[in-house]
């Protein structure tokens, strides 16, 4: 059985670090819709030749003062950074060297000013002025992490179905109060991604089966929600689920009732996010389009969605990075969405380093640029 574990934690590791944070991938049937109706995929970028490519895996902003953090990793070293950027103009402010010499898990969290680089045993912490604040060893094989909104706690979900919890200060493991999550049939129950409300009252998290939600003062258990894939939770105390069945994203209250649904007529889902008022929702994923000879997959868009009316008001593109590459290449995928600008843009990251900004209102990209820290 530990060998079982072990051989399935580095599949699992290895699927995460391909995907964005917390949001399963999977494809379906076309549903009909005209999705990309009147869309100019312009150029196409090729990606470049040789070796295995400089990628980065996860994003994570701070709204407040409109940075974004991006980690890359060279998979041929291995090495790992995390750039920076200022996110009116993409230009790269720092660079943070994690010392992660047990290997990463594409993950990155931010809040209450610090930034949590997540490693299998442990977890490189920073300011945004890039001052190192602690490593913090951590137990158990995490894959998913998230931070408290003051910054004060660390919480890691590993591939046991366990949420542990870290004062950042001390380094020091507090106990628990959320269950261990029951088993599936694989004898063993991933927690692949970590959500928590603004207020920091509520934490949900992300298994094979579903969604579980947990008030964090005393552990007890809001809601279990049995729909597979990724959780954002808003400011109003929402919840977005997404990806499941890599069309729909569906909206609950804290005890788990349904509070409306958006079936995207796509392919996939790769991120879900809210404004800062929880007004808006962003929906990154792949939209049904005609197949380009030579060509693998579908563009990918990401859509603004009104909550208070449930239609979609925006739809932005980036014709230089949307759409699909060569079949056979390494594919170009979504790696983290957010509000940024006081919700007027909407920062995208790819995993070939690119982050694109677009405007909310016009749908254009305001910069677009690969970053090379």
């Amino acid at each position: 059985m530990k060998r079982k574990i072990e051989n399935t934690i580095l599949a699992t590791t290895a699927f995460l670090l391909a995907s964005s944070a917390c949001v399963a991938t999977s494809r379906v049937g076309l549903d009909d819709g005209d999705g990309g109706a009147g869309l100019d995929t312009g150029a196409i970028i090729e990606p470049p030749p040789g070796p295995a490519p400089v990628m980065s895996y996860a994003m994570a902003t701070d709204p407040t003062f409109d940075l974004l953090a991006l980690e890359i990793m060279d998979t041929g070293v291995p090495s790992e950074s995390i750039a920076i950027v200022d996110a009116d103009d993409g230009n790269v402010l720092r660079v943070l060297r994690p010392s992660l010499s047990n290997g990463p898990i594409g993950k990155v969290a931010q809040a209450g000013g610090v930034i949590a680089v997540g490693g299998v045993s442990s977890t490189s912490l920073f300011r945004w002025d890039g001052s190192s604040l602690r490593e913090i060893a951590t137990n158990g094989a995490v894959l998913s992490l998230a931070l408290s909104p003051d910054g004060a706690f660390l919480f890691t979900g590993d591939a046991y179905g366990t949420i542990r919890r870290y004062e950042i200060a001390t380094g020091a493991e507090h106990p628990s109060p959320f269950a261990q999550l029951p088993l599936n049939d694989s004898a063993i129950d991933f927690v692949t991604g970590l959500a928590i409300s603004p207020d920091g009252t509520t934490i949900a998290a992300c298994d094979p089966i579903g969604v579980h939600v947990w008030r964090v003062s005393d552990g007890a258990l809001l809601a279990e929600i049995p729909s597979p894939g990724g959780v954002t939770l808003s400011a109003s105390g929402e919840l977005a689920v997404g990806g499941g069945d890599g069309q729909t994203v569906t909206f609950y209250d804290l005890t788990g009732l349904e509070r409306g649904r958006y079936n995207t007529s796509g392919y996939a889902i790769y991120g879900v996010a809210y404004s800062a008022d929880g007004t808006k929702v962003a929906i990154v994923n792949e939209i049904p389009a005609d197949p380009t000879p030579g060509r693998a997959g579908f563009p990918i868009v990401v859509r603004i969605i009104d909550r208070a009316t449930g239609t979609e008001v925006a739809q932005l593109f980036d014709a230089q990075q949307g759409r699909p590459g060569p079949i056979g290449a390494k594919a170009v995928l979504p790696v983290g969405v957010a509000f940024v600008a006081d919700d007027r843009e909407v920062a995208l990251g790819w995993s070939d380093r690119r982050v694109t900004v677009f405007s909310t209102s016009s749908g254009a990209p305001v910069w677009s640029r690969v970053l090379d820290p």
